[in-house]
Parts: C-alpha cells; structure tokens; sequence
C-alpha cells in the first residue's frame, strides 16, 4: 500500500494541483514517466521521443494513473492499443493522435515549451487556476473511485507472479514466457 500511495502522490494521479504544468519531451518518456505527462496541462514532444506503456509485456500493469487517464485523453480505441501491445510511439504520432500538442524537433522542444509557459504566466493566475480547477472537477472524483479498483486489481497483478517474469526477462534481454493466468471472481462467467 505504501508504493501506491507514494505512486498517487509522485504522478498526481487522483490529486488535483492548482499550477499549470507544461510538459518538454525528448527521449524515452515510458510507463511513470508518460503517467506524469498526463497530469500536465500542456505538452511538447520532440519529433523523435518514444512514448508507451509497456507494462504489460514485463507482467505488470500501469498503476499511476495510465489506464484512468489515457483513454479520457486520447480515446478507447488509441488508448487500448498503446495499453494492450505496449508498443511506443514517436513524438510525431503522439502529436497525430493528440498526446502532445506539439511536436517540434530537437531542441526546439525546449524552446517551444518555455514559449508556452510564458503565454500562460502572461494570463491572470487567477483566472488560470480557476479554469484548471473547472475541468479537473470532471474527472478528479471519478478518478479516486476508480483509484480503489485499481490497486485491487494491481495486487492481483503482482501476486500472479508475473511481475517477476517480466522483470527478469527484462533483465536478461529475452521475451518473457508468461504461466497460466489467474481467474478473478465473477470472470468468465456470463
């Protein structure tokens, strides 16, 4: 429990927090990393970023706020295929499918992103706090009810011994072979 609550806190999964945050991507930005982006309000990618949830393919799944948040922002659809296959994308996909906002090259990513936290540090803080907080409130009860069946089901995720396949599968640059999946109650039944 501690881990989840620390996860909750770090990625401001179920939490709202009041400063707008502009988000500059270069790189890898994978599984917490991607959670965090998608608490921020304003998002760069360079052309050449790798975004993705891989989870699944190492036995685990995301549990900062990934599957909560993704499919309210990008949809079902797009967002199931990133969460399933674990597959990453570029900046310039992430951009298409509307991710990002931008998706400048190189080190124009910096650029871009300190010219759009200077557009919002020019408007009144007052007001930009307020129309934060106004969608926030859509989503952030719904999101701490669903953050209950969440843990349940990642405690269920670690305890399938799956975790530990990936990770050593990982570790051992080869394809993890994942055993015999665990029912839960009430699946399968119809």
């Amino acid at each position: 429990p501690d881990i989840d609550d620390l996860i909750d806190r770090a990625l401001l999964k179920t939490r709202f927090f009041p400063i707008p945050l502009v988000a500059a991507i270069r790189g890898a930005c994978i599984a917490g990393a991607l959670e965090l982006v998608l608490a921020c309000d304003i998002r760069i990618a360079a052309a050449d970023a790798r975004l993705g949830f891989p989870e699944t393919s190492r036995g685990i799944m995301p549990s900062g706020g990934g599957t909560m948040k993704l499919a309210d922002q990008i949809g079902y659809a797009r967002a199931m295929d990133l969460l399933l296959t674990g597959r990453l994308i570029s900046g310039i996909e992430a951009e298409r499918i509307g991710l990002v906002n931008e998706c400048p090259s190189g080190a124009a990513v910096w650029d871009t992103a300190r010219a759009q936290a200077r557009a919002v540090a020019a408007t009144s803080r007052v007001a930009t706090r307020a129309t934060k907080r106004a969608v926030a409130l859509a989503n952030l009860g719904r999101y701490q009810a669903q953050e209950i069946v969440e843990r349940e089901l990642v405690a269920e995720v670690r305890r399938s011994g799956h975790p530990e396949e990936g990770k050593a599968a990982f570790l051992e640059k080869r394809r993890p072979v994942f055993g015999r999946t665990i029912r839960t109650a009430g699946e399968g039944q119809g």
